[in-house]
């Protein structure tokens, strides 16, 4: 078996050998320092995931509160609205109504007002068409002043004198019948024919001692349109005078 000389185990050995250990420890303390940074590691992730959940947590609970918040808040809105909605609903609908029968009642009168005033519309234009229509009639009637001067003097009652208003066309026709009426007549002691322009053809008036008869056409007309339309007053005809008697 060689022998090995102390030469082969001298400094060269030993400094091997603590080669090898320093290694070690360097290895040793990049260990430590990974251990060590890794485990930092750990610990600030915990923390950030700590962190996190605490906030998720937060957000979580915060939007379930608010969900629930709103969900409660809702229904009570939701209940409170309804109440007022039909409350408001029924005062409408009641000021509807109301406002609805206030503008039936108006039609209603309004309805009624136009009736009225249409029936005496047309009441005045009858009278205005018979109006037109008689003195048209008279007109063309030559024998009107004969029956109108007729129911005239059968209206004396006692002898008197009489001066007899007609439109001076008609004379002609009242001279004409005037002695025949007179002779039936034991009344009138003596009758006297006058012209008066203002009166409308076939018109008599007639004056005695006691007072005047008029049987003219103008107040037979004034007299019908106010038995149709009382307390309503007719246009009268420019030609015509209801109100003053026959001038002599």
């Amino acid at each position: 078996m060689p022998l090995i000389k102390s030469s082969t185990n001298g400094p060269d050995m030993q400094s091997a050998v603590v080669l090898h250990l320093g290694d070690l420890r360097r290895e040793a303390e990049r260990l430590e320092a990974d251990a060590i940074a890794r485990a930092n590691r750990i610990v600030d992730e915990a923390k950030q995931e700590r962190e996190r959940l605490i906030a998720d947590a937060d957000a979580l609970g915060h939007t379930s509160g608010q969900e629930r918040g709103y969900a409660e808040g809702f229904e009570k809105g939701r209940s409170e609205g309804h109440a007022e909605a039909v409350q408001q609903a029924q005062q409408d609908a009641k000021t509807m109504l109301e406002a609805w029968q206030q503008a039936l009642d108006g039609f209603e009168q309004a309805r009624e007002n136009m009736l009225h005033d249409a029936r005496a519309d047309m009441l005045r234009l009858a009278a205005l068409v018979a109006e037109k229509v008689t003195r048209r009639v008279v007109e063309l009637d030559q024998a009107l002043v004969t029956r109108q001067l007729e129911g005239a003097l059968e209206l004396v009652q006692r002898p008197t004198r009489l001066i007899i208003c007609i439109h001076p066309d008609d004379r002609a026709s009242a001279e004409e019948v005037l002695p025949t009426l007179l002779q039936r007549l034991h009344h009138a002691t003596h009758a006297q024919l006058h012209d008066d322009p203002a009166l409308a053809r076939g018109s008599v008036f007639i004056r005695t001692e006691h007072g005047i008869i008029d049987a003219s056409i103008d107040t037979q007309i004034a007299r019908l349109v106010e038995a149709l339309l009382p307390q309503r007053h007719l246009a009268t005809p420019p030609d015509s005078d209801t109100d003053s008697a026959p001038t002599q």
